[in-house]
């Protein structure tokens, strides 16, 4: 018990005391001095916070209690008392806070604490109290009709970078899906945002590219030529592919197989499905002369061709086209020495 009664206290400090009792939920004084205080918990346990958050507690309860525990301490003035805290949280942390800022998390503290002095507890130097952490889980695709868009998809060779002629397919069977198969938009949506990587990362920008394709689609007449990707047609651009050094490797052995016949090491090259998909989208595979064979590609291989076909009928064919010296003497009088 106090060693004064409640009436012989000042009135000033009676006044303070009920404030705090009314603030703290108490109908008077004495039961704000006889009850003690309920222990602060945090909102998430500590169990379901991040180690972030919990390594940021303990380091301030390393900062902080020096000074919590020479709070009462009435030797120190208040401007030692903060130099003190200020000095230890910079050892600890290794940055410098302003004073208002260590006065705020000081305070904050002992409110946690609620008069216990208990300063070891590591809830009441916890941050802002924030929502627990919880793994993150994939959303599981809406059971529907996905057989052939699942078919599609893993016969993708890069199922982040699909070429026009996949991505074609693709949109053809989602079209048919919501169109033919009666499976709704949004299922649609939710199946796409979880199995195509390829696609808008949100939802909202799925749905609309989705709406997109479906009227283009109903726009051709449900054909597959109305969800081709036209943009580098349309645009003019007509940058020069980039022959595949395997493909290229390739063809140059062909081609010296062949004679240096270049046009039949192309016209092979389609009959054996080796040209590349990239290619093949920019080139015919039928053109009217059996003998075509692109500008790019010719010019491109020819050249070793050429370089290597000595070395290709033999080393001594190789060796005679190398590198050498010819020597005349015609001009040169006899029995003249060099």
């Amino acid at each position: 018990m106090a060693a004064f009664s409640i009436p012989s206290l000042p009135s000033v400090l009676r006044s303070d005391l009920e404030n705090i009792a009314r603030n703290q939920g108490y109908f008077e004084i004495e039961r704000l001095l006889q009850i003690p205080p309920p222990t602060w918990e945090p909102t998430v346990p500590l169990s379901g916070l991040p180690m972030r958050d919990i390594e940021i507690a303990r380091k301030l309860r390393l900062a902080l209690l020096p000074t919590l525990e020479s709070i009462d301490d009435r030797w120190l003035t208040r401007t030692e008392f903060e130099e003190r805290g200020l000095a230890d949280f910079m050892r600890i942390h290794g940055y410098v806070i302003s004073a208002r800022h260590w006065r705020r998390l000081v305070h904050r503290t002992v409110e946690r604490n609620c008069g216990a002095k208990n300063w070891n507890r590591l809830e009441i130097f916890l941050p802002a109290t924030k929502k627990a952490h919880r793994p993150r889980f994939k959303k599981k695709p809406t059971p529907g009709n996905w057989s052939t868009i699942d078919f599609l998809l893993s016969s993708f060779e890069d199922l982040t970078r699909p070429n026009r002629q996949e991505l074609a397919l693709f949109w053809d069977a989602v079209c048919q899906a919501l169109c033919e198969n009666n499976v709704k938009m949004l299922q649609m949506v939710r199946y796409l945002s979880t199995r195509a990587p390829f696609l808008s990362p949100t939802e909202e920008s799925v749905a609309r590219q989705i709406q997109r394709k479906v009227a283009a689609w109903e726009k051709s007449g449900r054909k597959l030529a109305g969800v081709i990707d036209r943009r580098t047609e349309a645009s003019g651009s007509r940058s020069k592919p980039q022959i595949p050094e395997e493909f290229r490797q390739w063809l140059i052995a062909r081609t010296l197989k062949c004679g240096g016949r270049l046009s039949q090491a192309w016209r092979e090259a389609w009959q054996e499905n080796r040209i590349p998909a990239e290619m093949a989208e920019r080139y015919q595979s039928n053109p009217a002369s059996k003998s075509y064979v692109p500008r790019l590609i010719h010019r491109e291989i020819m050249p070793d061709v050429k370089r290597l076909s000595d070395l290709h009928i033999g080393p001594a064919k190789a060796a005679l086209k190398g590198p050498h010296i010819t020597r005349t003497w015609e001009g040169v009088p006899s029995g003249v020495q060099f």
